[in-house]
């Protein structure tokens, strides 16, 4: 599917480049800026990538209410 296509195709930094706990910036050469940025949260001792856009402010905004939806603490 195209989520997987995706997941193969980006590679996660290092780093949280957004000053925004779970969202980081993740290079992918297919978008027409060179990355994007991904909302990713620990679940059960595991990393889970929820979402990506290119969109930081709106992946910013979706990561607030699903943690608040979600009843998720960092």
């Amino acid at each position: 599917c195209q989520s997987c296509n995706q997941k193969r195709r980006s590679k996660l930094s290092n780093r949280n480049t957004s000053g925004y706990s779970g969202i980081y910036k993740q290079i992918d050469s297919h978008c027409k800026q060179g990355f994007r940025w991904g909302f990713r949260v620990n679940i059960d001792g595991k990393l889970t990538n929820i979402k990506g856009s290119i969109d930081k402010e709106f992946l910013i905004k979706f990561a607030t209410k699903w943690k608040k939806d979600n009843h998720y603490d960092d």
